[in-house]
């Protein structure tokens, strides 16, 4: 005898002006990606995150000055605005999956290379300034 579970996550939520919602949350995301990327070109620093050994100067200012991480909440505007396109309760629970590989793979380690690197200046800073990721 096989028992056959069916499980089915295509719940799915809509209400008016969806696409425009979602659309306007991605929208927020580039502009906090762009942003922010375009103050590390600015100040001639990398944004490779798998190597933040190679930063050469501390960003603190503009948009680094409300979050240390605002691209990566854009790329998580990203996701939310496109989980809320598609409208499937399933997308929302996948996110906190992201949350947790960005901070374990990237934040965590560039934290902790950006104050070797920088010392005083940035525990200073991440005591002014809160990660929001």
């Amino acid at each position: 005898m096989s028992v056959i579970a069916n499980i089915n996550f295509l719940v799915y939520v809509h209400f008016p002006f969806q696409v425009l919602v979602s659309i306007l949350i991605i929208l927020v995301g580039v502009i906090s990606v762009v942003v922010g990327g375009s103050l590390f070109r600015k100040a001639k620093t990398t944004v490779n995150p798998i190597d933040p050994h190679k930063t050469t100067q501390l960003v603190t200012n503009g948009i680094y000055s409300l979050s240390r991480n605002p691209m990566y909440i854009g790329f998580l505007l990203w996701l939310v605005g496109y989980a809320l396109f598609l409208g499937n309760i399933f997308n929302f629970i996948l996110l906190p999956i992201f949350v947790v590989i960005v901070n374990k793979l990237y934040i965590l380690p560039e934290e902790v290379a950006l104050e070797k690197l920088f010392g005083l200046e940035f525990v200073e800073y991440k005591h002014r300034v809160n990660r929001w990721l």
